[in-house]
């Protein structure tokens, strides 16, 4: 393998696609944007894969290395079938790494970056104002991210399988986090998941979720005190 020097003289080490291995301890993200990724995979076709990803060996086969960050660029590298791709080999905790890394770049969903937070919490012990500092943001923000997992389990897996299926094409999008953390407010699960549904099918905004929460309809059928 070539290895080069980058600024901060770590080395950059060009692996072959088939040494890089998926394992969900250090990979967060549930959603790839079709849209978004078809640009990367653009850009990589143009300009080659300009920010190196980061691995950490596996200790069981040396010659593999696990992604810790870069999921997505590495989607995007097999889509178009590059042989190898740059990455630094990194020390220490790949999970904190990696977590931390995606929230500070902002490229979690919502309930992704929600989860991830209260994972990194449950098995680092960490507090919502440590995560704070090591990823720059304040307390309130970590707080209010966190806030979306009060949402029911299974209405949040049944919207995670329902924007795989959206369509770009046709201004089909995922909700924002303020969209999430009003449906959030609604106490029961039956509320929750009609919200949900309505947002989706409507586009609407968190200010419009809002409203909908003290009083609605849905096919028809009044569904007040939401």
């Amino acid at each position: 393998m070539k290895t080069a020097k980058s600024k901060s003289e770590q080395k950059v080490i060009e692996i072959p696609l088939k040494h890089l291995l998926i394992d969900e301890r250090y990979q967060q993200r549930l959603y790839f944007d079709p849209e978004a990724m078809a640009e990367l995979q653009e850009s990589l076709r143009v300009n080659g894969m300009i920010q190196p990803i980061l691995v950490i060996r596996d200790d069981k086969n040396p010659e593999n290395f696990f992604i810790v960050d870069g999921g997505r660029r590495y989607h995007a590298a097999t889509q178009i079938k590059m042989e190898t791709i740059p990455a630094i080999e990194i020390e220490g905790d790949p999970v904190e790494q990696s977590i931390i890394a995606n929230i500070i770049r902002s490229n979690y969903d919502p309930i992704e970056e929600a989860r991830a937070i209260g994972y990194l919490m449950e098995t680092h012990d960490l507090t919502q104002e440590e995560i704070a500092k090591k990823t720059g943001r304040k307390q309130s923000s970590i707080s209010e991210c966190l806030s979306i997992l009060k949402i029911d389990e299974d209405v949040l897996n049944s919207y995670l399988d329902r924007i795989k299926t959206l369509d770009p094409a046709k201004g089909e999008k995922p909700l924002s986090k303020s969209v999430l953390m009003q449906i959030a407010k609604s106490k029961k699960k039956e509320s929750q998941q009609k919200l949900m549904e309505r947002a989706l099918s409507e586009k609407l905004t968190a200010k419009q979720v809002g409203k909908k929460k003290g009083k609605t309809s849905i096919s028809g059928e009044s569904i007040t005190k939401l």
